[in-house]
């Protein structure tokens, strides 16, 4: 019998509809000739920033040293925040390897989204991640975007509850998809979700905090929602830096543990209420099936208005630097499911388009 058809492999700098400012001065790769398939390629997407590319990989808690992180470049904004993800690969404590590049020819999305193509597209581009085993050599995965709306899930359903721990850039997983994301009772996830997103659409921050709440299975009890008022759908780079190394700290000991990470939260929050910027929000994790607890940070005060929706007194922050100890006292407060967030401007009701990617997306 003749030996069986190489299938093509993902590389880096191909072309494709979406276009990401700067991909016009990439030369463009073909698919492998090769006979045989080989593992995806990771492309060092900033040399000297820290990434260690390619290496072979071993969960650290079979070898006890630095945890392995996997980047889906796709949606995770490697380029606009490589100075806060070189930061990882520097101090020893993390390994960062980065899977795929944005703006490449899979960089689309699958049919089944009104706007999405045949393959090669993002859930084609997930499965030879998969089946690449790849995330066998993984402790914890970052994705952001529509890596989130489309990666994560086709992750989530070949591997099931053996998913890594997980870090989830604008919250792409617990949206409304076009086909519900199987989310594993088990899984470690934790959402990062900004105030100022295009995501929120119409919704208001409480409002769309609440139903990215309502996707996660009830028996669950291995997700955090971090929400940042100022963040918008890129992260600015200074948060990135300041919360990426805690996020990933608390996933992982999330999964290896199968508790709470209540310390790793603690400096979370301590390191957000210390930084000196305008950075509010609300920190909501699941300590049991169904049981929330949330936290607030930043400064905060009542205002006399009401943010429409919810009915419920807005509130504003002020700079953290003003007093720092008021912001550590302010920010000590803990408040049930549905307490006040910062007032923001609506954004305008979102159509369907408004939840693709774009081209200065990540």
């Amino acid at each position: 019998p003749s030996p069986p058809r190489a299938r093509p492999r993902y590389q880096q700098g191909a072309r494709s509809a979406l276009r990401v400012p700067g991909s016009e001065n990439r030369s463009a790769w073909t698919p492998s000739p090769s006979q045989s398939p080989s593992p995806l390629p990771t492309p060092p997407l900033s040399p000297g920033l820290g990434y260690r590319s390619g290496q072979a990989r071993t969960p650290r808690r079979s070898r006890g040293a630095a945890a392995a992180v996997t980047i889906v470049a796709p949606g995770a904004g490697t380029r606009a925040n490589a100075e806060a993800y070189g930061e990882l690969g520097r101090g020893g404590e993390f390994v960062v390897d980065v899977q795929g590049q944005s703006g490449s020819q899979y960089d689309r999305y699958p049919p089944w989204w009104s706007q999405g193509a045949g393959a090669p597209n993002l859930d084609t581009f997930a499965k030879e991640v998969v089946d690449g085993k790849v995330l066998e050599k993984t402790d914890c995965l970052l994705v952001g975007s529509r890596g989130g709306q489309v990666v994560l899930p086709h992750v989530w359903s070949c591997l099931g509850d053996a998913t890594p721990a997980t870090v989830v850039i604008n919250g792409g997983c617990a949206m409304k998809l076009p086909k519900p994301a199987p989310w594993p009772q088990s899984a470690v996830s934790l959402l990062l979700m900004g105030g100022q997103d295009n995501f929120r659409g119409g919704m208001s921050p409480e409002e769309y905090v609440a139903d990215h709440q309502s996707r996660v299975p009830p028996g669950n009890s291995s997700t955090a929602i971090l929400f940042v008022n100022e963040m918008p759908h890129m992260p600015q780079t200074s948060l990135l830096r300041l919360v990426l190394p805690h996020l990933l700290r608390a996933a992982l000991q999330w999964k290896d543990s199968c508790q709470t990470p209540q310390r790793e939260f603690d400096a979370l929050l301590a390191a957000l209420r210390k930084a000196k910027g305008y950075w509010s929000g609300r920190l909501l994790y699941t300590m049991g099936p169904g049981k929330w607890e949330e936290e607030s940070f930043g400064i905060m005060f009542p205002a006399m208005e009401c943010d429409g929706g919810m009915g419920m007194g807005a509130i504003k922050s002020m700079p953290a630097r003003r007093s720092s100890h008021v912001a550590e006292d302010v920010g000590m407060f803990k408040f049930g499911i549905g307490m006040c967030a910062t007032k923001t401007q609506p954004h305008a009701a979102a159509s369907p388009a408004s939840t693709y990617a774009t081209e200065d997306s990540p």
